[in-house]
């Protein structure tokens, strides 16, 4: 199943026809649109909303081992090398209000540009401000990434964002909104029908040596049980993009750590040693 999550109504509609989802009446206040692959909430603007929004479709689904959650929608750029209409894969989220960054981890190969996206509480509008931050801006990326971890883990979940002004909120419309997702939907739909495949590539990744060398790194860095969780999800997601992470684990294997604090900082510099 396919969890989609999309702000507005106008950039839902494309999907919504594509796949020729029906509507659902289960929420009062927010429209669901669904068939047997796929399931679509309409958030309303801003993170609040759609970490809500997300939360309900989540927690009143059937989850599997297989479950992708995905945030479609419409974004500025602060980047004049982006072109209106471009398809964008976010692989970093950035909360303006608190500071606190989000990495999505995707094994899937979708092919597109990547950006940092950072999400604001108000509308941005390039007159309003001295310089953005980040390359493109929305009002839902944060909300929806923190209540889809939640649920699943990060790679199994997917910011895909279509530029659609440079932070000159006076020329859109719902009209245009549409039209430039619907001219995507044969990319989103392509992305879409790899999914399946992720739970393939997951299966089976380590070898036996292997499984020894996560285990020995584990308990020289006096991993926690929920460290150890997620420094195994970090290596495999890595493992399956075909990233060369067993060497680089190997020479984490020489670290010496004797205190909690130690055990912080090496954590943390695991983590960066598998994102790179």
């Amino acid at each position: 199943m396919i969890f989609v999550v999309a702000a507005l109504h106008c950039e839902a509609k494309p999907i919504i026809d594509k796949f020729k989802l029906k509507k659902k009446s289960v929420y009062s206040k927010l429209e669901l649109f669904e068939n047997d692959e796929i399931r679509l909430i309409v958030s309303g603007i801003g993170k609040i909303r759609s970490a809500i929004a997300t939360t309900l479709l989540l927690s009143q689904s059937k989850l599997s081992s297989d479950s992708v959650v995905v945030n479609i929608g419409c974004c500025g750029s602060a980047r004049d090398d982006m072109m209106i209409g471009e398809l964008v894969f976010i692989n970093k989220i950035t909360d303006k209000a608190n500071g606190r960054d989000y990495f999505p981890d995707p094994i899937l190969r979708h092919g597109l540009k990547e950006a940092a996206m950072v999400t604001h509480d108000v509308p941005v509008e390039k007159n309003k401000i001295d310089q953005p931050e980040g390359d493109l801006v929305d009002m839902e990326a944060s909300g929806f990434f923190q209540a889809a971890s939640m649920f699943v883990d990060h790679h199994r979940i997917y910011c895909f964002k279509i530029v659609s002004d440079f932070l000159e909120l006076s020329t859109l419309s719902k009209e245009f909104i549409s039209g430039l997702i619907e001219k995507k939907m044969e990319a989103i739909d392509h992305i879409f029908s790899m999914f399946p495949g992720l739970h393939e590539k997951e299966t089976e990744v380590f070898q036996a040596q292997e499984i020894e060398l996560l285990r020995r790194v584990g308990g020289i860095l006096k991993l926690t049980q929920s460290q150890k969780h997620q420094f195994v999800e970090l290596v495999r997601s890595a493992k399956v993009r075909n990233r060369n992470v067993m060497e680089k684990l190997s020479e984490c294997s020489a670290w010496e750590i004797k205190s909690k604090s130690e055990n912080k900082d090496a954590f943390e510099r695991i983590r960066k040693i598998l994102s790179q």
